[in-house]
């Protein structure tokens, strides 16, 4: 039983009934019934001019009985039509296989009887087959129309065949319903193939319809030189055309495919073990047997193939998880750095890792590699804005980012408690878009980076000493210090410590104040103090402001450019993968926004940058003015 569905442009050479002539096949026949008219023209000059019967034809005819009238178009079959159908539909006896028969509309111009000679076969792709329906797909009909414009050039599609594996030779309800629908000229004919019981048979039209359960008589055309047949159904005997007495003809030899056995029979019901026992399978088919135990070899080589993978993979996951345990053992490897966690992506991207230094005393450097990084973001570490510092683009748009963040808390956390997993958070946002254009992961603190700093000695630290006296020798030359720095009078005589001699010759006396003391020097008896260096003076004061000034306006025309040159790059890289003219135009608008508000962020920067070190300078001079010292010049 068959299934076909196709589309109509096909029907110009298969022909198509009236809708009143298809039966109702119920919802899953998926047939598409429609009346295509026909060029008679057409039809007529596909028409040949050749004797029948063919010279050198055996006739078969059914020995299960005939019809009552003969077909409205005889059948010739050549050899190779009946070899082809054969060894198609024996590839399985599990599932329908189908295809078309080719070939060409004769008349005898002696008799005028009309007649088909099917000479060519091609088997259907691409269809959809069960143990009893084959459905013909678009794909198929696709198929045939690419043959018969191409290597089959000249040829009418003339019938079609199937088999009935494990059935019998007939034509069910669907089988009908596509001969008359699709084909439903006199010369059109359905070949059906037991491939399992060495059955088969034709069916074609009469004047009172098709007859579904009686195959019809066929012509086989012999091959020149030869009188050997290539048929041997079951069903049907060969008769003399001139006394119709049954004859047996010798049965041709199989192809050399076959293994060259003379002895070797050529029908699939004889491979199957139907008739007489023994021989080769007809065409060089292989056993029903011998198709089932290939089978059976194939499932058992699957099975091992999948076992031994499993075996493999168990095994090297075990060797894996004990060199592991061993290197940890031993010590193993250092562990690799923290890798980030919880990432979230729109629009920049990270590449490689990111790494971790220690900037002292409690901050911390963190370096990556950006993609789509926005010339001027922000980055914020744990919800604070931090500095950043970023180098030029490379051409595949990727630049370096080195971020420092305070990060005293997090960092003490982990002098403390270094086994513990310390996580910061890490944003970078675009400046114009920050909702829509953002990278942000958390990152834990490498603890290997972490250093405990060198315990600082205090005076809380030292051990408890006997009380001192209220004055100091160092708080008293301090004193005294100031008080001849002022011009106050004399100093006052230091106080002897607990330590010093109780004898009063060696109390030091009151010294006279010189006429311009050193800013280092004591009274006699004091302790030496440190040298300190004397405060800077108004010039050395803006020599260092303006230093600091230009140091800032360098590295802010450096970050600048680095801004201007990453947007430069972005846009040539856009511009290079736009696919086409509208998404360049629209490229170039976005990048001239860009680079406009870049421009703008830029000036208001370097504005409040003068502004700042304007204000710096005002601040010194009024400094300088309250202290009594003299403006210098510009």
């Amino acid at each position: 039983m068959s299934e076909m569905s196709g589309p109509s442009q096909f029907r110009i050479k298969l022909g198509a009934p009236t809708a009143q002539d298809v039966p109702a096949l119920g919802d899953d026949a998926d047939l598409e019934i429609s009346k295509v008219s026909k060029d008679p023209e057409e039809m007529k000059f596909r028409v040949r001019e050749l004797p029948f019967p063919p010279e050198g034809a055996y006739l078969w005819r059914s020995n299960e009985g005939r019809p009552a009238t003969p077909p409205l178009a005889p059948i010739v079959v050549a050899q190779d039509v009946l070899r082809a159908a054969n060894a198609h539909v024996s590839q399985s006896d599990e599932y329908e296989i189908g295809g078309f028969l080719l070939g060409n509309r004769c008349r005898c111009p002696d008799t005028g009887v009309e007649y088909v000679i099917i000479d060519q076969v091609t088997e259907a792709k691409h269809t959809q087959a069960t143990p009893t329906s084959l459905k013909f797909t678009t794909e198929t009909w696709s198929q045939l129309k690419d043959d018969l414009s191409g290597k089959f050039v000249g040829k009418l599609c003339v019938g079609w065949y199937h088999s009935h594996p494990k059935m019998d030779v007939f034509l069910s309800g669907y089988d009908e319903a596509v001969q008359k629908t699709y084909f439903s000229e006199p010369w059109n004919s359905a070949l059906v193939i037991e491939p399992t019981k060495r059955r088969g048979g034709f069916f074609c039209w009469r004047a009172e319809g098709m007859n579904l359960n009686t195959p019809e008589q066929f012509y086989e055309l012999l091959e020149r030189n030869s009188d050997a047949t290539v048929l041997d159904w079951m069903n049907y005997e060969c008769v003399d055309q001139r006394t119709g007495e049954v004859i047996k003809p010798p049965v041709a030899a199989p192809p050399p495919s076959a293994g060259g056995d003379p002895h070797a029979q050529t029908s699939a019901g004889q491979a199957a073990g139907v008739g007489e026992p023994g021989g080769a399978p007809a065409f060089g088919r292989p056993t029903a047997a011998g198709r089932r135990e290939e089978r059976l070899r194939g499932r058992w080589s699957q099975a091992a193939f999948i076992l031994g993978g499993v075996a493999a993979l168990v095994l090297v996951a075990t060797a894996t998880f004990f060199i592991a345990r061993s290197g940890q053992v031993a010590g193993g490897p250092p562990p690799p750095p923290p890798t980030p966690e919880n990432e979230f992506a729109s629009g920049i991207k990270r590449e490689g890792p990111v790494r971790q230094e220690l900037e002292p005393p409690d901050s911390l450097k963190l370096s990556m590699t950006l993609t789509g990084c926005p010339p001027n973001p922000i980055i914020e570490v744990d919800g604070r804005e931090a500095q950043v510092d970023m180098s030029s683009s490379t051409p595949d748009g990727k630049v370096e980012v080195e971020v420092v963040a305070n990060l005293q808390d997090k960092l003490d956390a982990v002098r403390r408690h270094p086994s513990a997993e310390v996580k910061i958070e890490i944003k970078v946002m675009d400046r114009q878009s920050p909702e829509t254009h953002f990278l942000s992961f958390r990152l834990p603190i490498d603890p290997r980076i972490v250093r405990k700093p060198a315990p600082v000695e205090n005076d809380n630290d030292k051990p408890s000493s006997p009380p001192k006296p209220k004055t100091t020798p160092r708080r008293q030359a301090n004193v005294n210090q100031a008080n001849v720095n002022s011009g106050g009078g004399q100093p006052t005589p230091v106080s002897p410590t607990p330590s010093s001699s109780p004898n009063p010759a060696q109390t030091p006396q009151p010294q006279a104040t010189p006429a311009n003391p050193s800013p280092s020097a004591s009274p006699a008896g004091t302790p030496s103090q440190p040298q300190q260096s004397p405060p800077p003076s108004s010039k050395e004061k803006k020599e260092q402001l303006e230093k600091a000034q230009k140091g800032e306006e360098s590295r802010l025309e450096v970050n600048q450019k680095a801004q201007r040159e990453f947007l430069k790059v972005e846009k040539e890289r856009r511009l290079r993968l736009a696919s086409n003219d509208d998404e360049k135009r629209r490229l170039k608008s976005e990048f001239e926004t860009r680079e406009a508000a870049l421009k703008t962020s830029q000036s208001r920067e370097r504005e409040n940058m003068k502004a700042r070190h304007k204000a710096e300078r005002e601040q010194l001079k009024g400094e300088q003015q309250r202290a009594g010292v003299p403006p210098l010049s510009p």
